[in-house]
């Protein structure tokens, strides 16, 4: 399936507000940051924005991919397991992406996350929610992963404008 028309996001910046919109099955981290004075656990990720199936059975599903910076706000009670297995990338995919919770915990957060990842590797913490900007608008392609130089590298930006 040939597609070159452009895919408009609705907004470049994506709230807890919008959670049940959203989807992170199958995005590829490339970079983790932990940033302790701000407090905040940041993502560089392929976000796949839409997933495309011609319709026929046995048919390949194509994607929209866009690079994004995920930023859950005022982290605090990190837990985390991933294990590598042989011949697996080094680069996981996040499976899920859940929060649970509404009530406050000591530090003031309402929300209890839970991000898994393949192989069963899991990160679990509280924040009190997240923001993820979009680095530039999706592009149509047969994987889900983009080319390293298509999503200019790794990246934390955290653009308010496309």
């Amino acid at each position: 399936m040939e597609n070159s028309s452009q895919h408009k996001l609705q907004k470049v910046v994506w709230t807890e507000e919008d959670f049940e919109n959203m989807g992170w099955h199958d995005a590829t981290i490339y970079a983790v940051s932990f940033l302790t004075n701000q407090w905040e656990l940041v993502f560089d990720i392929d976000y796949l924005v839409e997933w495309v199936s011609e319709g026929v059975a046995g048919a390949p599903i194509e994607f929209w991919v866009a690079p994004a910076t995920l930023v859950f706000e005022n982290v605090n009670g990190l837990k985390t397991n991933y294990e590598i297995w042989t011949g697996s990338p080094l680069t996981p995919s996040i499976m899920d992406i859940s929060r649970s919770g509404r009530e406050y915990n000591l530090a003031g957060n309402p929300w209890e996350w839970t991000i898994e990842l393949e192989h069963g590797g899991k990160m679990e913490f509280h924040a009190s929610g997240f923001r993820q900007f979009f680095r530039a608008n999706p592009i149509f392609q047969k994987g889900q992963q983009l080319e390293f130089i298509n999503r200019g590298g790794i990246s934390f930006d955290r653009p308010t404008k496309i």
